[in-house]
């Protein structure tokens, strides 16, 4: 892929000078930046475009609808209907990231396992089932006069289901969000349509096709596969397209994972203060699904959690639209990175229109990470504690040792009187997805992280 001669009204010369880390970025080398923009959140809290009003609402919607999910999928009973996971210590791991490290790593790691997520097995499961519920919701109130006091159980009798068919809900995707609205979109009763990119995984499409939702294909990435999507849904009344680029009822999904997260360390007796802050890892693709837990988790613990995203090295979208301040404005594929990676669920050339904006004040840093060692750690993952995830998953796990690795470190601990804190922090490991890979590609994949230098070092 060439590289334009002019981006935003600048040379390629003028955008390193301005922005030497992007240098890096073109080299596809892993760096590790701090945000420069990071506020207070007492500060900019009522700034945001965002509200805790519907952050609840969210929450509301949920409850409302957790004897839907557990009649409809039993295996969500352990959470009493919600789509929820597990929060796991996973101390092996620490302690083979501080021998490879060779040198401390401070405070306790949990695994928070969305790659176990009921329905779809991913984090997208939360956003985009929430969304699906949105809209039926709505349908519902406009043409059934539902309140909050209907029985959510009524949709699944033949009347319902049979009004539901008359739309279509579609989405464009690179695997697993279209995995999370097809599944329940299909069994809700909607007719549903997912826009597929060459990035998505084979199998992801024949799981979908297999339960009968129609999958188009284009030759193109994923902001391709939204862009026919949407330009598509928008001829036609009787369809609803999910945009992962500029939904806040897939932001808001996300976001209450944070009551979920609060709610667990409370019952494991993990304290959340000044003197034991929270960090946070999350992968990164768009930016809806870890800019929504980021959000939630800011009006809940303020200041006292510190949120890093990872994002690969051919693909760090997020991390060029918080650099520049361009956002939604500027693509990866603008300076000649095609956004290729094996993280498919991260294959995102342009960031969400409005996430970047919203975590512009509220984001820590961004780091990114190898494709090949997404292999090794998952591999490594394995090994120690038998939790399977596909690759874009795997890169909370250098998230920590990346973090006290870094140059600006010392400063960042400084500036946020944490000096005296790390010892009693929490590290809290995202792993966004890997419950439903085919033993065959599991295998392969595998195989692949134990031939990984790594890997190597790190067991």
């Amino acid at each position: 892929m060439t590289t334009p001669k002019n981006i935003l009204g600048m040379d390629i010369r003028s955008w390193k000078d301005k922005y030497p880390l992007l240098s890096i970025l073109l080299k596809k080398k892993v760096v590790f930046w701090f945000n420069p923009k990071l506020a207070r959140y007492e500060f900019i809290k009522d700034n945001v475009s965002v509200s805790t009003t519907q952050l609840q609402d969210a929450e509301n919607r949920w409850l409302r609808f957790a004897p839907l999910f557990q009649h409809l999928y039993p295996e969500t009973l352990q959470f009493e209907g919600r789509i929820q996971s597990h929060l796991k210590p996973i101390p092996k791991i620490q302690t083979k990231l501080k021998k490879f490290g060779k040198k401390s790593l401070h405070g306790n790691f949990y695994a928070k396992l969305d790659n176990e997520l009921s329905v779809a097995g991913s984090i997208k499961a939360r956003g985009g089932i929430y969304e699906v519920i949105c809209i039926a919701d709505g349908l519902l109130r406009e043409k059934w006069q539902f309140t909050d006091n209907s029985s959510c159980l009524q949709i699944t009798e033949s009347k319902f289901q049979a009004f539901f068919h008359q739309y279509t809900i579609s989405v464009g995707s690179t695997g697993n969000l279209g995995l999370s609205i097809g599944l329940i979109a299909q069994k809700l009763g909607f007719q549903t349509q997912i826009y597929m990119s060459n990035d998505a995984k084979q199998w992801k499409k024949e799981k979908l096709r297999s339960n009968g939702v129609k999958i188009v294909e284009i030759d193109g990435d994923y902001t391709k596969a939204v862009k026919v999507g949407r330009e598509t849904a928008e001829e036609d009344p009787m369809v609803f397209f999910i945009d992962d680029e500029q939904s806040y009822d897939l932001f808001y999904g996300y976001a209450v994972a944070a009551f979920e997260l609060k709610s667990q360390m409370d019952a494991q007796n993990i304290p959340v203060d000044q003197d034991h802050p929270l960090f946070l890892y999350l992968p990164c693709g768009v930016g809806t699904s870890p800019g929504g837990i980021t959000y939630g988790l800011k009006t809940i613990f303020g200041d006292h959690v510190h949120c890093f995203f990872v994002e690969p090295v051919a693909c760090p979208s997020m991390l060029l639209g918080l650099l520049t301040q361009k956002h939604h404005e500027i693509s990866i594929e603008d300076f000649g990175i095609s956004a290729h990676t094996e993280a498919d669920g991260l294959a995102c050339a342009r960031p969400s229109k409005f996430v970047g904006k919203i975590m512009e004040s509220l984001v820590s840093g961004i780091y990114t990470v190898d494709d090949d060692d997404l292999f090794g750690l998952l591999a490594m993952l394995w090994d120690s504690e038998q939790i399977q995830i596909e690759p874009s998953s795997a890169g909370p796990l250098l998230g920590p040792l990346h973090l006290m690795a870094a140059e600006e470190y010392s400063h960042y601990i400084r500036d946020h009187n944490l000096t005296n804190a790390m010892e009693q922090s929490t590290h809290v490991l995202w792993f966004t997805g890997g419950k439903f890979l085919p033993k065959e590609i599991w295998d392969a994949n595998y195989t692949r992280g134990t031939h990984n230098q790594l890997y190597r070092d790190l067991t």
